[in-house]
C-alpha cells in the first residue's frame, strides 16, 4: 500500500563514503515529528530521492497521515536516514486487516556502506510490527534492496499494452455485424458529485481482492484531491440515462495512456470494452500510440489487448516497480484465512482437527484448524512436522508458492503426503493492489 517509485537510488550510493564506522555509530533512529517535514525534503533531495513538492506534501494530506510514522535518522542532529510507512488497511478475500506501505526511503551515501540501510528498514519494521500491521505491501524499482531485507516478490504482476488504433480496429472487428446492437451503456466523464457512485462499485469487488486497499470516504476525497490522474471515465445505464436517474455501473481511472484502475458492479462487465474504447480514442487525441492497462492479471480485458496485437509486460517500470510483500504477523494472519483454509481442507477431505508443528529457522509453532477456527502460536513443543525457511514459511502462508514447489526449491521439508495436504489447505492467491493508491507524480 506504498511505493518506492520516484527513487533513483534507495539507500543512495557507495560513492563518497566519509569515515563510515563513526557514522554507523553516531546513526540514532526514531520516530519523526511534524517539525522534521522541511527538513526530510531537503534531506530526499540530497540523496536524489526528493519527490515533487506537490507529491511530497500531498502525502502529508493522507487522511491518516501522522508523522510518527516516519522513521528518521540522525547524525549530531542532521536527518541523514528516512522511510515512511504508510499506514492502511486492506482486504484479503473479504478480511480486513491492518496494512502498510513504504514510501521515500533514503539514506545518504556516505551511510550506505555501514549498514544503515538495513538498520533503517529493521527499525521501520519493528515499529510497523509494534503498532498492530499485519503485513507490509510495497511498490519499488529496486527489489533487490527490499528482497534483501525479507520481503518477497508478488507473483503474476505486470500489465498489457496495445496500440491505441489496433484496439480501436479489434473492438469494431469484434461488433456484430449483421444485428448491430446498439451498446447497453453510455460513457462519460466522472462528475465531481457522484463519487457515492464510484464508492459501492469499489467497495464491491475490493472485498474480494488480494490487496486492495480499504478507502473510506475522507481517504477517497484525497485520492481524488491528489489529481495524480487525468480522468475518470464512468459507464452508466444507456435505457435509464434520458430519466436522469442513470446509475453508474463501471468507471476507469486513466491518466495519460494509462488505465489505472477499472471497476465495475456485478453483471457489468461489458462496460470494460466501452470503457477500454473511449480511453484509446482520448489518447489517441493526446497524441499517444499505445494504451497501457494496469489491472489484475486476471482481468479480461488484458486478453482483448494481446488479442489486438498487444503484449504483456511483467513487473514493468510503468506500474511503479514491482509488487513485494513481506508478512509481519503470521498469528495474525493465519485466523483471518480461516474461511479459505476451512474450505479447502472440506473439499481435500482433510480431517478436522488438523494440527502440524512448523519449524522455522529457530522458532516452532503450532498450526491448528478445527471446524470453528484456524490458530498459528509460537510452541516449542510442537512436532517438526514442517522444516522450512523464513521466506518459504511465508511465501507458504501469503500463497506466494506452494508447498511442493518450496519442497522442490529446497525452502520446505516435509514427506510427500504432509506436502500434499499443505498444497490442499493452503491456496495460491493472486495478490494485487491498484496503482492509483500508490501513484507518485
Amino acid at each position: 500500500v506504498g511505493s518506492t517509485r520516484g527513487s533513483k537510488n534507495p539507500g543512495g550510493s557507495a560513492e563518497g563514503v566519509n569515515d563510515g564506522a563513526t557514522a554507523q555509530a553516531s546513526l540514532q533512529l526514531a520516530n519523526g515529528r511534524a517539525g522534521d517535514h522541511v527538513l526530510v525534503h531537503e534531506m530526499l533531495r540530497e540523496a536524489g530521492r526528493a519527490p515533487s513538492f506537490d507529491d511530497f506534501n500531498s502525502w502529508l494530506d493522507d487522511p491518516l497521515y501522522r508523522p510518527a510514522d516516519r522513521v528518521v535518522g540522525r547524525d549530531r542532529g542532521r536527518i541523514v536516514a528516512h522511510a515512511h510507512a504508510v499506514l492502511r488497511s486492506g482486504w484479503f478475500g473479504g478480511a480486513k486487516l491492518p496494512a502498510a506501505g513504504l514510501i521515500d526511503v533514503a539514506l545518504l551515501p556516505e551511510y550506505r556502506s555501514t549498514g544503515g540501510g538495513g538498520e533503517l528498514l529493521r527499525s521501520v519494521v519493528d515499529t510497523l510490527r509494534k503498532q498492530g500491521t499485519v503485513l507490509s505491501l510495497v511498490r519499488t524499482d529496486h527489489p533487490a534492496e527490499l528482497a534483501e531485507a525479507g520481503w518477497l516478490p508478488v507473483r503474476w504482476q505486470g500489465c498489457s499494452q496495445a496500440g491505441s488504433h489496433d484496439i480501436l480496429s479489434h473492438l469494431i472487428a469484434q461488433q456484430s455485424r449483421p444485428r448491430r446492437r446498439r451498446p447497453l451503456y453510455h460513457v462519460r466523464l466522472w462528475r465531481h458529485v457522484e463519487l457515492d457512485g464510484l464508492m459501492p462499485i469499489y467497495r464491491g469487488q475490493a472485498r474480494r481482492d488480494w490487496g486492495g486497499v480499504d478507502r473510506s470516504e475522507a481517504y477517497w476525497q484525497w485520492l481524488l484531491g491528489r489529481k495524480a490522474h487525468d480522468a475518470i471515465l464512468v459507464a452508466t445505464e444507456r435505457k435509464r440515462a434520458r430519466r436522469g436517474d442513470e446509475p453508474i455501473v463501471g468507471y476507469a481511472v486513466t491518466r495519460g495512456p494509462r488505465i489505472l484502475e477499472w471497476y465495475h458492479s456485478p453483471g457489468c462487465e461489458l462496460a470494460g470494452p466501452l470503457l477500454l474504447a473511449r480511453a484509446c480514442r482520448d489518447a489517441v487525441e493526446q497524441g499517444h500510440h499505445t494504451v497501457t492497462l494496469h489491472t489484475a492479471a486476471s482481468d479480461p480485458l488484458h486478453e482483448l489487448l494481446i488479442t489486438a496485437g498487444g503484449r504483456w509486460l511483467s513487473n514493468c517500470r510503468e506500474m511503479g516497480g514491482s509488487l513485494m510483500t513481506r508478512l509481519l504477523k503470521p498469528s495474525d494472519w493465519v485466523p483471518a484465512m480461516y474461511t479459505h483454509h476451512h474450505e479447502r481442507a472440506r473439499r481435500a477431505d482433510v480431517a478436522l482437527p488438523w494440527e502440524l508443528g512448523f519449524v522455522v529457522d529457530d522458532d516452532y509453532y503450532r498450526y491448528r484448524l478445527t471446524k470453528r477456527s484456524t490458530r498459528l502460536e509460537l510452541d516449542r513443543s510442537a512436532p517438526a512436522d514442517v522444516r522450512c525457511s523464513s521466506a518459504g514459511f511465508s511465501a507458504l502462508l501469503l500463497g506466494l508458492a506452494k508447498a511442493s514447489c518450496l519442497r522442490t526449491q529446497g525452502e520446505l521439508t516435509a514427506s510427500e503426503t504432509t506436502t500434499e495436504m499443505l498444497d490442499a489447505v493452503f491456496p495460491t492467491l493472486l495478490m494485487w493492489q491498484s496503482p492509483f493508491d500508490t501513484l507518485r507524480y
